[in-house]
C-alpha cells in the first residue's frame, strides 16, 4: 500500500517545480513507513518552501504527525 502511494506521489512531484503539499505527503508517507531519513529530507525541502513564504504550518506538520509503528512520529 505504502509503495503505491510513494509510485502516485513520485509522478505528481514531477513536474519542474514540486508543490508543497506533494513534498508534505510523501514525508508523511516516509515517516508512516519508519524512513526517517527520507522525512526528514522532505522537511528540508518544507522548509525551502518556507522560507520563500510557499509553505503553511500544516504542511510540515503532516510530515512531523506521519504515524510510525512506535508512535514516536519524524
Amino acid at each position: 500500500m505504502y509503495a503505491e502511494a510513494i509510485a502516485e506521489l513520485e509522478k505528481a512531484g514531477r513536474p519542474r517545480e514540486q508543490r508543497p503539499n506533494t513534498v508534505a505527503s510523501m514525508g508523511h508517507v516516509y515517516a508512516a513507513i519508519g524512513d526517517r531519513t527520507s522525512a526528514m529530507k522532505a522537511l528540508d525541502k518544507l522548509k525551502a518552501f518556507e522560507k520563500e513564504g510557499r509553505l503553511s504550518p500544516y504542511q510540515l506538520a503532516v510530515v512531523y504527525a506521519g504515524p510510525r509503528r512506535n508512535r514516536q512520529g519524524v
